[in-house]
């Protein structure tokens, strides 16, 4: 899986998470089962499958309580979500890996800060420097 912060990417700020189907569904099956506790989802992804991780250091998920937010400074970001926003993650990704083509899907809505887009079976190629 690839994992990039890209600065004013069409028109927005976003963070890029691509992959095959089944980096998609291990994301998916991240978010069905996460409980709310505070954790990095980069270092998630990375002890459970190959990831490449350019102009991003670390992405804190934390339980929102009073609403969603996502916060990126530098290399990091934190990202606040809900009960129902997480549900909807869920359909989002259900949705992504029902498609039979490469496709993508924003998992936040039209006017975060941060976009944050997953890519599936999508040409994104690696960088060729500049990965943790």
């Amino acid at each position: 899986m690839q994992i990039r912060y890209h600065p004013n990417f069409k028109g927005d700020d976003t963070l890029l998470f691509a992959g095959s189907s089944d980096d998609i569904d291990l994301s998916r099956s991240f978010f069905l089962a996460w409980d709310g506790e505070d954790l990095d989802l980069i270092e998630y992804l990375q002890a459970r499958c190959r990831t490449y991780a350019c102009s991003v250091r670390a992405l804190c998920l934390r339980r929102a309580t009073k609403g969603d937010a996502f916060e990126w400074v530098r290399d990091s970001g934190t990202w606040l979500v809900s009960q129902v926003h997480q549900k909807q993650i869920v359909g989002l990704l259900d949705r992504l890996l029902e498609e039979k083509a490469a496709a993508h899907q924003y998992l936040e809505p039209d006017g975060a800060a941060v976009q944050i887009m997953v890519s599936k079976d999508e040409n994104y190629p690696l960088p060729t420097s500049g990965y943790a």
